[in-house]
C-alpha cells in the first residue's frame, strides 16, 4: 500500500491530466490502477474524507471523496462555477497535526469523469463542495496552508497558540 505524502515540496507541482482516450479508443488501465491505489489507502484510513493521486505520489488529476460509506472517484475534474463562501476548519491528509481555517465555496458546479470513465456534470453543496475545492487545488499544486490560517494541534487535541 502506498504512503500518504507529507513532503510539501513534492505536492507543490500541478498534476497532469489522465489521458485515457487515444487513437485506438479508450485505455482505462492506468486510471483504474490509480483509483484502486487511492481507494486502498482510504479504506485503510476510514477517517479520510478525501485523497488525491498526488498525495500518494502519482502526479495525475484524480481524487476520491468519501460520501458516508461510498467512495466516489473524480478524474480530470474541472470547476465550472463557485457560489457563496463557508469558513471552515479543515484538515489535510498531507498535513498531519494541522488544522486550517479557510474559506471554501458553499456550492460548486463541476464536470469530471467518474470511475467508469463516464462524463458527469454535477453540483455539490456544503462539506462536499469544500472537499472538492480542496482536492482540485491539491491537483493544481496548492495546499490549504497556502490559502488559510494554519494551527498546530496538540496531543490533547486542542489548537496550540
Amino acid at each position: 500500500m502506498r504512503e500518504i505524502i507529507t513532503d510539501i515540496e513534492k505536492l507543490s507541482t500541478a498534476s497532469e491530466p489522465l489521458k485515457f482516450i487515444n487513437e485506438e479508443g479508450t485505455d482505462k488501465t492506468e486510471g483504474t490502477e490509480i483509483v484502486q491505489a487511492i481507494k486502498e489507502v482510504m479504506e485503510a484510513n476510514p477517517e479520510l474524507l478525501a485523497l488525491s493521486a498526488p498525495q500518494i505520489g502519482i502526479q495525475k488529476r484524480i481524487f476520491c471523496l468519501r460520501f458516508s460509506d461510498v467512495i466516489k472517484t473524480f478524474i480530470d475534474p474541472i470547476v465550472k462555477q463557485k457560489k457563496g463562501i463557508n469558513i471552515a476548519l479543515e484538515t489535510c491528509a498531507s498535513m498531519p497535526g494541522k488544522e486550517i481555517v479557510i474559506g471554501r465555496p458553499a456550492e460548486i458546479s463541476v464536470i469530471y469523469y467518474n470511475e467508469d470513465f463516464k462524463y458527469e456534470d454535477n453540483k455539490l453543496v456544503g462539506v462536499a463542495a469544500g472537499l472538492f475545492d480542496q482536492q482540485v487545488q491539491i491537483l493544481d499544486g496548492i495546499l490549504p496552508s497556502e490559502l488559510g490560517l494554519v494551527s498546530d494541534i496538540g496531543e490533547d487535541g486542542k489548537i496550540q497558540e
